[in-house]
């Protein structure tokens, strides 16, 4: 049999897999948008697998390059969201009570991802079915080395003095703060600048999570206001502690070891704020240009996502 554009994508199935549990027109977008959210989840996990393997490999260019389309996919996670947004409370409440337990925070592919950039929480296990397939994946993710063990395997590659308490750390753990590491960090920012092009664009990735979830929030807010979310959770109070919540966990706790003589050079690195020597020039971001997601509303009132902004100059 020829393959054919709609045999290959295989079209039908994909479009047989919307199934609204109402009559009303808007619930249709509302599984779309999801659906393609779980898509993009699926290719952000693949590009990250391969970031930590490249790191892994010593591969710095291949790693950059996969670190641009993992914050061009995160930059459209953003986007999408202005889709979503417009649905109307009363569109949304319509069909509201026919998606019962079903939430969001069901996602295991969003835990998987928050698992592989570090922030790893064990008990996030419970809310799956013990024999599901789910909660197998999540489990082999616990395990695994994160985004920040593989840069530290690929510092210690280029032959920086790695801890060895960080080298053998329980991964499925929280990073611990390290003044060494801190040190080494300082020092490539003063003196190794494509390693330092490398932290910047996974700068650049925490932030990007951290517009996701910001945004998410302010449009669960606009939806459903303060009720209870579908899942039982709080709804908005839950999701508000998300944020600012770094999500490469090593390099925010290094943090607590920043030398105080210097002051601040440009922002954070998964909540790590990077410093170094009195005169040093802040370089512009690639997703946003600031050290938070926090947003002022432009003219309209609406917020403007700072994803919108370009990267600097080299960086695309």
């Amino acid at each position: 049999m020829t393959l054919t554009y709609t045999s290959y994508l295989k079209i039908d199935e994909l479009l047989a897999l919307q199934d609204p549990q109402s009559d009303e027109h808007d619930e249709v977008l509302f599984i779309i948008i999801h659906q393609v959210y779980e898509l993009w989840f699926k290719q952000l996990l693949h590009e990250l697998d391969r970031l930590c393997r490249l790191l892994r490999e010593g591969e710095v260019a291949p790693a950059l390059h996969t670190l641009k389309r993992t914050l061009t996919i995160l930059k459209l996670a953003v986007a999408q969201t202005d889709i979503l947004e417009t649905m109307t409370p009363l569109e949304f409440v319509s069909f509201r009570d026919r998606l019962e337990t079903a939430s969001g925070s069901q996602s295991f592919q969003f835990r998987e991802l928050e698992f592989v950039l570090g922030l790893k929480q064990s008990t996030v296990l419970d809310d799956f079915d013990p024999e599901s397939e789910d909660r197998h994946r999540l489990k082999a993710r616990l395990v695994e080395p994160t985004v920040w063990d593989a840069l530290i395997s690929h510092l210690l590659r280029r032959g920086y003095a790695v801890p060895s308490d960080l080298l053998q750390r329980d991964v499925t753990q929280p990073v611990k703060p390290s003044p060494a590491m801190q040190e080494i960090l300082l020092r490539i920012y003063r003196e190794d600048p494509e390693t330092m092009e490398l932290c910047e664009r996974l700068v650049d990735l925490d932030e990007g999570v951290q517009e996701w979830r910001y945004r998410h929030v302010k449009m669960v807010e606009r939806t459903i206001g303060t009720k209870q979310g579908t899942g039982g959770s709080s709804g908005v109070r839950f999701l508000r502690r998300t944020l600012f919540n770094p999500t490469t966990r090593g390099f925010a706790l290094a943090n607590a070891c920043c030398s105080p003589d210097t002051r601040i050079r440009r922002g954070r690195i998964g909540g790590l704020t990077v410093r170094s020597e009195p005169g040093a020039t802040p370089r512009s971001t690639s997703i946003t240009s600031g050290s938070s997601p926090s947003r002022l509303p432009n003219a309209s009132g609406r917020v403007t996502p700072r994803c919108s902004e370009t990267y600097p100059s080299g960086s695309r």
